[in-house]
């Protein structure tokens, strides 16, 4: 299992305390989240590494902030940021690693 932990700001959303739980290609994702509202963000779904593509491929169950399903719109903002190295297809998210 990784269990890691970071404080990160993007643009004007501030995200503390970002926990990654991986476990037998399973991950469980938690941050604490400062926009115009604050709250926690819990996400899951799995992950699996391909050496030979060196590509690691997040499919996204889904992203919950409190209550609300926020799925489509983590995808909205993923789609923004596409770049070589990464890629979003709903409910996928490729990245290649170099």
């Amino acid at each position: 299992a990784l269990d890691e932990s970071h404080d990160e700001v993007l643009g004007s959303v501030g995200i503390k305390n970002l926990n990654l739980k991986v476990t037998a290609g399973k991950f469980d994702l938690s941050a604490e989240v400062k926009a115009q509202i604050s709250g926690t963000a819990k996400g899951s779904g799995t992950i699996k590494y391909e050496a030979a593509a060196k590509k690691i491929t997040v499919k996204v169950s889904e992203i919950k902030f409190g209550i609300l399903d926020v799925t489509s719109q983590v995808f909205d903002e993923l789609k923004k940021q596409e770049s070589a190295t990464l890629k979003v297809s709903k409910p996928h998210v490729y990245i290649t690693v170099k």
